[in-house]
């Protein structure tokens, strides 16, 4: 034992210590490493190989595991966060087909712009709120809005409107605003 002695001890409360800066190594090539970088970053740094958990055993964070990381093999085959909201801070990319909320009383905000590059397709009742515009086009050249605020319309701007089929209306109507 006589190299480890000089980097690892234990104490008189049976804890056995790496002292800093130390790496605790796996594999005949040193191929995977613990290390407690105390000159550094002062974080318990992991390299060299991928790390794999068992199914259904849960990564857990806070004191007391109030949040936590599980695949879930044994159920939903999920990767599951749970106890706690999940913030990403960077952009996120999502492969495959997402959900936005698992039940019909879910419901979904978005405060920012919202982008689709195809279709969008609506299964389910569509709300837009009052005085709020529904753009189309690319440099948003048109635009659908309840004026609840001013109005009361429904209002078509930016583009000329085309209906394509037949059209009823079951109020008056008038047709120009202005004797020219």
């Amino acid at each position: 034992f006589g190299g480890i002695a000089s980097f690892l001890y234990a104490d008189g409360t049976g804890h056995l210590t790496i002292i800093d800066d130390k790496k605790l190594q796996f594999g005949t090539g040193n191929d995977a490493s613990f290390e407690y970088d105390e000159d550094g970053t002062d974080t318990l740094l992991y390299a060299g190989a991928s790390m794999r958990f068992s199914d259904d055993v849960k990564l857990e964070f806070g004191t007391g595991g109030d949040a936590s990381i599980e695949y879930d093999e044994d159920g939903t085959d999920e990767l599951r966060f749970a106890g706690a909201a999940v913030t990403f801070e960077q952009a996120v990319t999502f492969d495959a087909n997402m959900t936005l909320g698992n039940a019909a009383t879910d419901v979904i905000t978005v405060t920012g712009v919202t982008t689709a590059s195809a279709e969008v397709l609506f299964s389910n009742n569509v709300q837009v709120a009052d005085d709020k515009k529904l753009y189309f086009g690319t440099g948003r050249d048109a635009s659908i809005e309840y004026d609840e605020d001013g109005t009361d319309e429904l209002r078509f701007a930016g583009a000329a409107a085309t209906f394509e089929q037949a059209v009823t209306f079951d109020a008056n109507v008038t047709l120009g605003d202005a004797a020219t």
